[in-house]
């Protein structure tokens, strides 16, 4: 991968695959906007053979015809906007970098090592749902019956991907899916009430903001989006190839999202006219677990473990209060790549996360650990490490890894005759406690 697209891609990567222990999963979801339905009123027949509610009903026709003339002007549209409200918007484009929490003094946890349950044995659609050896129908299934409503999907017709993650708010009934396809990156998310507020971050310039229809149902879509600047800073960019629709149905509230990787909608042979077409057509024709595997995007995909063409290892050691969760890592970089994430607790909190990753050795110089140095360098595009420290590991030489750049993580980097691994610490700023190298060197040296 060129250095070229790398900003894009971070850029990507900042939206998709925040390491939970620095950001919260879904910190959206914790208060709800109070939102209209939005939906329109059905007309009453103009035949009627009472004159009194003919009358009502030519003037109910009027109005609704005053109605559609007001939406076609930009203040009718600003009209509607104030009664729907999907996106949170904001008049600025450029937003100041955000504010990072004062870091406190860290010391070395004393935690214990502890024998894991394996996630590799599990039965697919088993009493424990493992996001490695569960296939995505599984945790389909699993997650509708938690949420306790029906779970809408991408329809194969219309979107050729596989399944990603799944990212779970049982408090607040919500529930966030991703996709990878060749071209383009797809989420859904959808929940009970109303739409959740958004951080600055996340929000849509206002003038960005089309009216549209999704069915019978109305719609807001979107394209563009906050750009990451060298200082953190961000600068609303309408030209970024990235799309969301949303619309409330039933009770429920919808958003689609597409992502092209850094490209144009020309380069997929689709006009930016084109790409609302075809969101509203993926939006009309979501389907759900209980029309069948064949009608759902990745309905027939295998698990992670059995689709990853080698044998796949896990820690069989892990310090105590880690617990495995799904991973949200993203990686255009290195194809093949196994990942797994595990998140440490402290009163009911997520303050730690480690994501554990392998491939099979690589015939070329885009290792794991050339990956970690372009993503969490603090210079893109540079290799070295403040701390290269060479260990050992069952033997064999690793590397202790780390990057240059303030509040990065910090890694354990080795191979054996098959593979290579890499081992990431991610730590809330907010919380002191940190693994030490000898911690990670007993996780790598307990693989199973």
């Amino acid at each position: 991968m060129k250095n070229d697209n790398l900003n894009v891609i971070l850029t990507d990567l900042a939206e998709h695959a925040k390491p939970a222990a620095q950001i919260d999963l879904w910190p959206t979801l914790k208060e709800n906007l109070a939102t209209s339905d939005g939906q329109p009123n059905k007309g009453k027949p103009i035949m009627n053979p009472n004159p009194v509610l003919s009358r009502a009903a030519l003037a109910a026709l009027a109005l609704i015809l005053v109605f559609a003339i007001l939406l076609a002007s930009p203040q009718g549209q600003a009209f509607a906007q104030e009664l729907l409200k999907y996106f949170t918007t904001t008049s600025q484009k450029w937003l100041p970098a955000w504010p990072m929490p004062a870091p406190v003094p860290t010391y070395a946890l004393e935690v214990e090592a502890v024998p894991q349950p394996s996630s590799l044995d599990m039965p697919d659609c088993g009493p424990v749902i493992s996001p490695i050896s569960s296939t995505f129908l599984c945790q389909l299934n699993d997650a509708q019956s938690k949420l306790g409503f029906i779970i809408k999907s991408f329809p194969a017709e219309y979107v050729d991907a596989t399944f990603h993650v799944m990212e779970i708010d049982l408090e607040n009934k919500a529930i966030r899916l991703s996709f990878l396809g060749e071209d383009a990156s797809y989420s859904i998310a959808q929940g009970l009430g109303d739409f959740p507020v958004e951080t600055m971050g996340y929000a849509v310039h206002q003038d960005a903001i089309q009216l549209t229809q999704v069915g019978k149902y109305p719609a807001e879509y979107a394209a563009g989006s906050f750009i990451f600047s060298e200082d953190t800073s961000m600068t609303w960019d309408p030209t970024s190839p990235r799309y969301q629709l949303r619309w409330k149905e039933a009770g429920y509230w919808y958003s689609v999202g597409m992502s092209l990787y850094g490209l144009s909608p020309q380069s997929i042979g689709l006009t930016p006219a084109g790409v609302k077409e075809k969101m509203i057509m993926i939006a009309e024709n979501l389907v759900t677990l209980e029309q069948g595997p064949d009608r759902l995007t990745a309905g027939r995909q295998p698990s992670i473990k059995d689709r990853a063409g080698f044998n796949v290892k896990e820690p069989g050691l892990l310090p105590k209060n880690f617990h495995q969760v799904s991973d949200g890592s993203w990686s255009l970089l290195i194809p093949n790549k196994v990942d797994m994430m595990y998140e440490y607790t402290e009163n009911g909190k997520a303050v730690g996360s480690l994501q554990f990753s392998q491939i099979p050795l690589p015939a070329n110089e885009e290792t794991l650990r050339w990956e970690f140095s372009q993503f969490y360098h603090g210079d893109p595009g540079e290799t070295d490490f403040i701390v290269d420290e060479e260990v050992q590991i069952n033997g064999r030489v690793g590397h202790y890894l780390v990057p240059a750049g303030e509040f990065s993580p910090y890694a354990l980097y080795w191979q054996d005759d098959e593979r290579e691994y890499i081992l990431i610490c991610f730590w809330s700023l907010e919380f002191g406690g940190r693994l030490s190298k000898e911690d990670l060197i007993v996780i790598a040296e307990n693989l199973r």
